[in-house]
């Protein structure tokens, strides 16, 4: 997703560039006589690598934060606390009737809460037992910090790696931005393709 999104901008880039190459130019359609299009060139900037490997970066964050949602899934779909009557005090009907079924999908006897909203939510708001609400809550916050497999402390530090790599460039952009703005021109006007 993140490399279509690079492509299509690189596209609108250089459609934008070549309609620049030859300007003063007549607009498209327009017949002979035709005044020059009004919209000049940017300004000429010195390309370097650092375009290029913001793109090298934005593929790999985007496949890092798939695998962050995907641990913090699978945390969800496996979590399940068995409950008996007694902790079901406190809960309306419709609870306990989700309580219920959860336990038959999982295959268990009774009740039983698990990270779906419907399920854990009712229980976090209704339940009269504090000491489970806190149990159910802490295992709430946790997801993807488990350990093993779903662990996301990896995912996250090297999430962080790149974000810190990508900031300068973006921070090179955004001077040149204000220095366009302090030398008296419209930078959004040059931001757009022209039209012709």
């Amino acid at each position: 997703m993140a490399e279509h999104r690079t492509e299509i901008a690189a596209r609108t880039r250089r459609a934008s560039r070549a309609c620049r190459r030859s300007w003063p130019h007549t607009r498209a359609g327009a017949g002979a006589g035709a005044l020059p299009c009004a919209v000049p060139p940017r300004r000429c900037r010195p390309r370097c690598g650092a375009k290029r490997r913001l793109k090298e970066i934005a593929e790999p964050l985007a496949s890092l934060g798939t695998t962050f949602g995907q641990n913090v899934l699978a945390d969800e779909q496996s979590y399940t606390l068995a409950l008996d009557e007694d902790d079901l005090v406190g809960l309306p009907d419709f609870a306990r009737a989700a309580a219920r079924g959860a336990a038959a999908e999982r295959g268990l006897q009774g009740h039983a809460v698990t990270f779906g909203r419907s399920s854990v939510e009712p229980f976090l708001q209704f339940a009269a037992r504090r000491d489970l609400r806190e149990k159910v809550f802490r295992a709430w916050i946790a997801r993807g910090d488990k350990g093993g497999k779903t662990d996301n402390k990896p995912v996250i530090a090297e999430m962080t790696a790149l974000r810190d790599e990508r900031a300068p460039a973006r921070l090179s952009e955004l001077r040149a931005l204000q220095a366009r703005r302090h030398d008296g021109e419209n930078p959004r006007r040059h931001d757009r393709p022209a039209r012709c």
